[in-house]
C-alpha cells in the first residue's frame, strides 16, 4: 500500500482487472486504506464490450504510474 500511495501522490487510484473480481477486491482494500479509489465493473471484459477495439487503444497510450 505504500507504494501505490506513494505513486497516487493525491491522485485517485483506479483498478482494473480482466473480469473487474480481483479489481473490486483491490478497490475495497484502498478505500480501506483512505484512498481514493474505484474499479470497473466487469472489467476489461465490459470495457472491450463497451468500446471495442478503442479499449486497448486507450489502455495502451496512457501508462499506469504503479501496476504490481
Amino acid at each position: 500500500l505504500d507504494e501505490v500511495r506513494e505513486a497516487a501522490a493525491g491522485r485517485p487510484v483506479r483498478a482494473l482487472c480482466g473480469s473487474g473480481v480481483r479489481s473490486h477486491i483491490a478497490h475495497r482494500v484502498l478505500v480501506q486504506a483512505g484512498l481514493d479509489s474505484a474499479s470497473l465493473s466487469g472489467g476489461m471484459l465490459t470495457l472491450r464490450a463497451a468500446l471495442g477495439p478503442a479499449a486497448d487503444e486507450l489502455l495502451t497510450t496512457h501508462e499506469p504510474a504503479f501496476a504490481g
